[in-house]
């Protein structure tokens, strides 16, 4: 499996060997789940025996992914690929910062409070802080960053 980007994974699987097959493989199923995680397992159907990757789509950002592989005959499913191969997104921006506070504003200084992202999307390096002058041009804003 690769990662190709912030919401989809490549699966690239071999063919069941011959001996293995116990019948006319009808297709595959991709079995995936965010690690760690509560969510519902969901199944990705290939039907056919010719096609073996797929592109898994509308995953979350940045997180890791238990995904197996197995094929199925009329008679029902074969046995999952074993382990389970770990795949996480790429990252992407983050959302943004929750629960901002100014605990303490002055006259000329302000102090301002924040928690991380709800989805950091990946590592937060920094933070950038914009802000002007309520009186000052509309899109004139002095930058600092946080790190």
């Amino acid at each position: 499996a690769e990662s190709v980007s912030s919401t989809q994974i490549l699966v690239m699987w071999g063919p069941v060997p011959e001996s293995d097959q116990n019948g006319l493989i009808l297709g595959y199923k991709i079995l995936y789940q965010e690690k760690d995680s509560e969510s519902d397992t969901h199944t990705h159907l290939v039907k056919g025996n010719f096609t073996q990757s797929v592109v898994l789509n509308g995953l979350r950002k940045y997180s890791q992914y238990e995904i197996q592989v197995l094929a199925f005959t009329r008679i029902g499913n074969g046995v999952p690929s074993s382990p389970a191969l770990i795949e996480r997104t790429k990252d992407d921006v983050p959302g943004p910062p929750i629960r901002l506070l100014f605990p303490e504003v002055q006259l000329t200084s302000l102090r301002v409070v924040w928690q991380t992202p709800e989805n950091p999307n990946g590592i937060i390096l920094g933070y950038q802080i914009a802000y002007r002058l309520a009186a000052a041009e509309i899109n004139k804003f002095i930058t600092t960053e946080v790190r």
